[in-house]
């Protein structure tokens, strides 16, 4: 679970750096697609990731946080 969670820390951190502010809804869109072909799981890992960014967006120190220990 450890190597998940970090997995998704890590690419909650590069759709930030990717799309900033705008990863979150990039993300529901993208869980959407997958609910819609019924990728259940797809669609439960996109949304995780954005609750992730959605974290990191509210706490500002714990988006350096993570920034630092690229």
């Amino acid at each position: 679970m450890a190597a998940n969670k970090k997995t998704v820390e890590q690419i909650a951190r590069e759709m930030v750096d990717r799309f900033g502010a705008d990863a979150v809804p990039v993300l529901h869109k993208l869980a959407a697609k997958a609910t819609a072909v019924g990728d259940h799981h797809g669609a439960a890992t996109w949304q995780e990731i954005a609750n992730v960014i959605e974290g990191m967006l509210k706490d500002p120190c714990r988006l350096l946080d993570t920034a630092a220990s690229r």
